[in-house]
């Protein structure tokens, strides 16, 4: 099944294997010469060999939740993630990962659903757990015991949400126009979507555009039946996946194949969570709930759609045209104008080079 799937770093374009994971021949596994890890021999490419293998593994297996640079440089990122997966699984507290040991046996066994080609890899191994310490940190204090209960929680937001976007591009409207809205929605709106790099009269059109999508979204959140009540936890539309994806959230594709005989395979008309959302901090969660209904709200056809060409921090590389097609910008338009700069660059620290200090 064709679906669009949020993989912690990036939504894809992909294909749901039905049995589990992605579909494709079976990788074999991966070895290394000597250990890697603290007071280890470190060599170059047993050290890219392990960065690669991690870079494989989701989240919610132990993985990094920011892909490693596969330089085969052993610094913090390295040996933390080494540290963490040994604590996850159990398989030892030395950060060291030998050859034939149980480390790297774990490693492999659950390594092969992420794809780290279609994926943002961080950069340079350098320090950032600081950032990473503090989500898991938010994650104990703030994720309610279950994932469709948090779901439910968090739709309140995401309403809020999407009507403060809303808002936001019909003040920035009335101030192109002259009126009382205000330079701040304009200057989010320039941002977000690069108004300022066309005519007036097309920045004009892209508003009307964006409120549509908005409305869009509100109407689903707020109108469609069991949108946020139809069942105990309030998710008709949001779905707990039972694939075994390691994919944080997806949507099926509208046009995709039609639902199969069995009721627990994915199907167009639901956003299905995977096991790893509950790990992201509590804005960002809403935000990604957010991006898939802005997947969910499209139509799917070249014109309208809404599709996935740049994620966090690359979304602002996009030229005008293609923000006003990807779901990533209207995400950010709106967790920026709702939450303001300073909770956004919390949840999501890619992005603040990229957002000026006073907006």
């Amino acid at each position: 099944m064709i679906v669009r799937a949020h993989t912690h770093h990036a939504c894809i374009l992909t294909t749901l294997n039905l049995l589990g994971g992605r579909s494709g021949a079976p990788t074999p596994p991966s070895t290394i010469g000597r250990s890697v890890g603290r007071n280890s021999a470190n060599q170059s490419n047993d050290v890219k060999t392990v960065q690669r293998l991690f870079n494989r593994i989701a989240v919610a297996d132990g993985g990094p939740e920011d892909l490693l640079a596969e330089d085969g440089f052993i610094g913090p990122l390295t040996l933390g993630t080494i540290a963490r997966f040994q604590k996850h699984h159990g398989t030892g507290s030395d950060a060291r990962i030998d050859p034939g040991g149980p480390t790297l046996a774990k490693m492999n066994a659950v390594a092969g659903d992420r794809d780290p080609q279609l994926a943002q890899i961080s950069g340079k191994d350098v320090d950032a757990h600081a950032y990473h310490g503090i989500a898991d940190g938010l994650f104990s204090l703030f994720t309610v015991p279950t994932l469709p209960l948090r779901t439910a929680r968090s739709l309140p937001q995401v309403r809020d949400t999407a009507r403060k976007a809303l808002r936001t591009a019909e003040l920035a409207a009335d101030h192109l126009r002259g009126g009382l809205g205000g330079a701040r929605p304009w200057r989010l709106a320039q941002l977000h979507f690069a108004l300022d790099r066309v005519p007036r009269a097309r920045a004009l059109t892209a508003l009307a555009d964006i409120q549509v999508t908005f409305r869009r979204v509100l109407t689903v959140l707020t109108s469609r039946p069991g949108a946020t009540g139809g069942d105990p936890f309030g998710l008709s539309i949001f779905e707990i996946d039972r694939t075994g994806t390691s994919a944080v959230a997806y949507s099926p594709a509208q046009a995709a194949e039609p639902r199969r005989q069995d009721p627990n395979a994915p199907h167009a008309g639901r956003v299905y969570l995977g096991s790893a959302a509950a790990r992201l901090v509590p804005d960002h969660f809403e935000h990604v709930l957010l991006h898939e209904l802005l997947h969910f709200i499209d139509e799917e056809t070249t014109k309208r759609v809404i599709g996935d060409l740049g994620y966090r921090d690359r979304a602002f590389q996009l030229p005008h045209e293609k923000r006003m097609r990807n779901a990533d910008n209207y995400a950010l338009f709106a967790s920026h104008a709702f939450l303001g700069r300073a909770r956004l660059v919390a949840s999501q620290p890619a992005v603040a080079p990229h957002v000026p200090d006073d907006l």
